[in-house]
């Protein structure tokens, strides 16, 4: 049986055979085994990228290592927190991500590619989804479990199958234990809320029958507080973005959350000669107290003369120091005391930020800036020798996470009131009597504070349970089988939503016929006009599901085909069967589009089989020659049918010289596909209002022959001469594509490894150019694409012209079903260099380690459908490409005290929200965080463990990409939300 120790996973975590270039993020301590057999490690190893077994750590394809000590020094709780610092990652959804989309669960983005566009493996086998999209939850792998992660660049398809494009994580535990170990870590953030974590881990495994079986079960729990964007500066309102214009440009900009601040700063910019105007809007301008629209066609009028006191001396700017001003007729507001008053929307004012008298909200204070959650793992490992060289293996993996994310109370704009309402107060009664039809309905604005924030809690529940055999054949060949059963559940459930209907009912006065019981008029006229009865019939709570089930069965073999002159050739292949079904199911409240803000949306549910053979090779051509160490050849073939997208290949040849035995040249080319997921095959029509342009439109672009194609279409001929679509908008229904391809990736990888002889220490390095290419990209074929294809064709039976439906009374379109195809392109291409280097350093008479390991990355191209983002962010998860990062490690190790110090860079980077390349955004500021930790082994059996992660302070920048698409006025894939924390660790072992 394998037996684990300390000192045996302290050798073969990080730099373990660092000579095959698999670089890795920080070194491993150097300690004297114990005994001698405590070290020994199999005669072959595996290594992420490949299932041929090796006699070393040699790989062709670039490999970063995470070792179980760098994940202890980090005191790592949440895996996204330590991988967002590798320099391939472009963050994805983490501890800030309340509003920002994507999904309820902590992902991981290689290259910025997309989270579907990577693989997650454990062990080597592939995670299950965590949702119809196909991406996978970090949260469902115990962090405390993994003895190290390996990171592969480029396509893996050919080992893994699909969705192997961008790279492979690989999370390798430990599952074969013996002993017993407890741990539980605290951190707090030092200023503000302490945003407190609290994690437990245990550990315990002994062997049993003599040492033919071991069996080792693992229990953590990990749970974070929220903390309110209302707790810091930066974020507790939500600003507004202001621009500089000179000589009728606009030269430059500046984000200001402060009335006051901003006014002496418009002032300083006039003095200069210049303007100021309003780019963005701070806060909403759908306030709890209501807002009113004033119609053009039936507007208010007179007002100063009728209410004097609120609008014949109006503070129309926003800034006291300046003379009120008479107001007759625009949008109205109420104030904090439910008065009427004018809507103070000035362009270029202090108006613009939801502060002082501006009646814009600002509804920063009701979101997280950092999400609360809490986790539960628990895990079973087991194996046995079953005789004649033939081991069991089983194991079971479960877990449940829970994220939960708060926005601001639901906005409702566009809201019909009727003038005969029992509650509108006097002044508004007033307004509304000037207008020249004084009994017309009229349009209001309402945010339902009084209902509650909008709540939603995202749990996710994972079963993974395996059952493995694996043998010998003879000397040279092994074989491993396994079966494997998942299963995921991802439920929302959201609270505080309004019900639409009931909401049209109850301004209208509650209909005679038909109305909701419980039906109450409602007052929405001020600020907290709702009262107990109102909240009850508006609040509705809505649950939804995302299921995924996986049965995956899989054999292969391994070892040595032939001897030839430089070695043996070693092969490996093997089958693979899945079964995936996947779906949503949603209430009736959102299937029928009865939230309101919320379009319909629909369950959706279907299943995909796939079947696959595969083979790899590794070749041997020249060993041990002058100049030629060792020249291979790697290759493989991947052939893989799907029920939904057919017939697949994917394939890879690599190489590998090694001129001398301490420096390797490698290169690997790769094709990769990602099959499509069950969102976009199954996607059963949710319900969305795109922009669209009618080509029956009665314009000079007309001609004769479209307007035929109108009249044969639905268009009535009477109607064709003058015809004009009614709105700018269109109802269209979304589904998925059965047919749809899969994508197709061209990885290519080329570099080279050393670990040249020095005097002191050991030195390596690895410096690896990748170019990645995404062709037939699944995306979006919307309604304005499907109405110019159908028009183009000339053909009502087309398959698109199928999709248009218009009305018969008027013409008018009334929906397009909108669906997928193959038709996108994204490339990425860069540098990745990696250093390390070690070396004894002994401190008053003992023995030390110095470690120094540095990873970057150098990023020259980032091209989405041909525009190029490199140096870009958007504020917004998976949107900063930024043009190199860096990250260094620092370690030094002592017999009993062990310390790390990690700096993490990202340079300045370009906003993109106003326009590549604008010269008028600042550029967001660049950043460096230090981390230190420091542990102290009391005992063998005892460690303690302090750490201060964001050593110096470094307080989250206001970024105009935060304050438009960011999570409190900043880029949170760039800056951390909180400012020094610091964590203690405690570790014992029986």
């Amino acid at each position: 049986m394998k037996k684990w120790n300390k000192e045996a996973l302290l050798r073969t975590s990080v730099l373990a055979g660092f000579v095959a270039a698999s670089a890795a993020a920080a070194p491993a301590l150097a300690q004297e085994a114990e005994e001698e057999g405590a070290t020994q490690q199999r005669e072959t190893i595996q290594v992420t990228g490949s299932r041929i077994q090796r006699q070393d750590f040699t790989a062709a394809s670039p490999i970063t290592t995470v070792g179980i000590e760098t994940i202890q020094l980090s005191q790592t709780l949440t895996l996204e927190s330590l991988l967002n610092e590798l320099p391939q990652v472009i963050p994805g959804n983490n501890q800030s991500s309340n509003n920002a989309g994507g999904f309820g669960f902590a992902t991981l983005d290689l290259r910025g590619l997309g989270t579907n566009r990577n693989l997650l493996l454990v062990n080597g086998i592939r995670l299950p989804p965590s949702s119809t999209t196909g991406t996978v939850s970090l949260d469902n792998i115990p962090t405390g479990l993994i003895e190290r992660i390996e990171v592969v660049t480029g396509g893996a398809s050919t080992v893994y199958g699909s969705d192997a494009i961008s790279g492979v994580a690989n999370f390798i535990l430990r599952d074969d234990y013996e002993g017993a170990e407890v741990s539980y870590t605290y951190a707090f953030a030092e200023d503000g809320p302490a945003s407190a974590r609290h994690g437990v881990d245990f550990l315990l495994g002994g062997n049993f029958d003599n040492g033919r079986g071991n069996l080792a079960m693992y229990g953590s729990y990990y749970a974070r507080d929220g903390v309110f964007q209302s707790a810091f500066d930066y974020s507790r309102t939500s600003a507004a973005i202001y621009g500089i214009v000179s000589g009728g440009a606009v030269v430059g900009s500046f984000i200001e959350d402060d009335p006051a601040s901003f006014i002496a700063r418009r002032d300083a910019e006039i003095a200069a000669g210049n303007s100021v105007i309003q780019l963005f809007s701070g806060g909403s301008a759908t306030p709890p107290w209501g807002s009113v629209n004033n119609n053009a066609t039936n507007p208010f009028q007179g007002l100063a003369a009728v209410l004097p006191g609120q609008f014949a001396a109006a503070d129309l700017d926003c800034n006291p120091a300046t003379p009120g001003q008479p107001y007759n007729s625009g949008n109205l507001a109420f104030d904090d005391n439910g008065n009427l008053v004018p809507y103070f929307g000035a362009s270029g004012t202090a108006c613009a930020i939801p502060a002082g008298t501006s009646r814009r909200y600002n509804f920063a204070p009701d979101n997280y800036i950092v999400i609360p959650a809490e986790r539960y793992n628990f895990a079973v490992f087991g194996s046995y020798e079953l005789g004649n060289g033939v081991e069991m293996t089983a194991s079971v993996m479960y877990s449940e996470i829970t994220n939960t994310v708060e926005l601001a109370a639901t906005p409702a704009t566009g809201l019909t009131v009727s003038a005969s309402n029992s509650f509108i107060p006097a002044d508004l009664a007033a307004a509304l009597a000037t207008r020249p039809n004084p009994t017309a309905d009229f349009v209001m604005n309402y945010r339902f504070n009084s209902v509650g924030t909008r709540v939603s809690d995202f749990t996710n529940r994972s079963l993974m349970a395996q059952v493995g055999f694996e043998g010998d054949f003879n000397a040279n060949w092994s074989w491993q089988a396994a079966a494997i059963y998942s299963k995921v559940d991802a439920i929302n459930d959201s609270r505080n939503s309004i019900n639409r209907t009931a909401l049209a009912q109850g301004l209208s006065g509650c209909p005679a016929v038909g109305a909701l019981p419980g039906c109450v008029e409602l007052n929405i006229f001020g600020p907290n006009t709702l009262d107990a009865d109102m909240v009850s019939f508006l609040r509705t709570d809505t649950r939804s599901l995302d299921f995924s089930e996986r049965n995956h069965f899989m054999f292969f073999v391994n070892g040595d085909l032939m001897q030839l002159p430089a070695g043996p050739v070693g092969v490996a292949a093997g089958v693979e069967y899945r079964e995936d079904s996947a779906g949503r199911v949603v209430d009736d409240a959102q299937r029928n589009g009865d939230i309101f803000g919320f379009n319909a949306v629909q369950s959706l549910g279907g299943s995909v089989r796939i079947a696959e053979l595969y083979a790899e090779a590794a070749v041997p051509l020249v060993a041990n020659q002058p100049f030629i160490e060792y020249l291979g050849l790697e290759l493989g073939y991947r052939v893989s049918d799907y029920s939904t997208a057919g017939t697949v290949d994917t394939f890879k040849i690599g190489g590998e010289w090694a001129p001398v035995d301490w420096f390797r040249f490698r290169t690997m080319f790769n094709r990769a596909t990602r099959a499509p997921s069950a969102f976009e095959l199954f996607q059963n029509g949710d319900q969305g209002f795109p922009a669209y342009t009618d080509p029956c439109n009665d314009t000079p672009a007309r001609t004769a022959a479209t307007a035929a194609f109108c009249i044969a279409q639905g268009v009535p001929a009477a109607a064709i001469t003058g015809f004009n679509q009614n709105n700018t908008q269109v109802q269209a229904f979304a589904f998925g594509q059965p047919d749809l391809g899969p994508e197709t990736a061209d990885t290519f990888t080329i570099g080279f490894t050393s670990s040249p002889p020095i005097p002191f220490g050991t030195l390596n390095l690895a410096v690896d150019y990748y170019d990645i290419e995404i062709v037939d990209v699944i995306s979006t074929r919307g309604a304005g694409t499907i109405i110019g294809s159908c028009f183009a064709s000339g053909d009502l039976t087309s398959s698109d012209c199928q999709r248009i439906q218009r009305r018969t009374d008027n013409g008018q379109i009334d929906f397009v079903n909108t669906g997928r195809q193959n038709s996108g392109f994204l490339q990425t291409k860069g540098v990745d260099v990696q250093v390390d280097f070690q070396m004894d350093l002994p401190l008053f008479g003992m023995d030390g380690t110095l470690g120094v390991n540095n990873l970057y990355n150098h990023l020259e191209e980032w091209n989405s459908n041909g525009t190029d983002l490199r140096g870009i962010t958007y504020g917004q998860i998976g949107s900063a490409y930024p043009e190199y990062t860096n990250t260094l490690t620092l370690t030094y190790a002592l017999p009993s005290v062990a310390t790390q110090l990690r700096w993490v860079h990202t340079p300045s980077l370009s906003d993109g929200w106003f326009g590549i390349g604008n010269a008028f955004i600042d550029d967001t500021p660049a950043v460096n965080y230090i981390d230190l930790s420091v542990r102290w082994d009391v005992t063998d059996a005892l460690s303690l463990t302090v750490g201060a992660q964001n050593l110096t302070d470094e307080i989250a920048t206001q970024t105009a990409g935060g304050v438009i698409g960011g999570q409190g006025n900043t880029d949170p894939q760039v800056y951390r939300a909180l400012g020094r924390m610091w964590s203690l660790s405690v570790r014992s072992r029986f």
